[in-house]
């Protein structure tokens, strides 16, 4: 297997965890607003992130929802040190999937 198809593959993998850690907060919810639109920002981010086009688009969102995530964590006393692995996943794989030669990141 190529490297690229390897990044590849763990990028489907990250975005369907991403989707399906999100969906049940999404889901139950209730009336809290706040909570779903920042799991639905988080679902439509990794759904971006999946596309060649539109992958920087889904990263910065991803970045954006971890951003605010770790923020009200940490507000309540928990560092949610995963936030950082969360972020740099999709970082990492979008800055190899792009540096490949004659490549345009999908």
């Amino acid at each position: 297997m190529s490297q690229r198809r390897a990044v590849l593959l763990y990028l489907w993998v990250y975005a369907i965890m991403i989707i399906a850690s999100s969906a049940m907060p999404f889901i139950q919810a209730g009336q809290v607003t706040w909570l779903r639109v920042l799991a639905g920002a988080e679902i439509i981010a990794a759904l971006l992130l999946l596309i060649p086009r539109t992958r920087v688009i889904g990263l910065s969102g991803l970045l954006i929802v971890f951003g605010v995530a770790a923020a009200a964590h940490w507000s309540h006393g928990d560092p949610a040190l995963r936030l950082v692995i969360y972020a740099a996943s999709p970082t990492l794989a979008t800055y190899l999937l792009s540096s490949q030669p004659g490549r345009t990141g999908g």
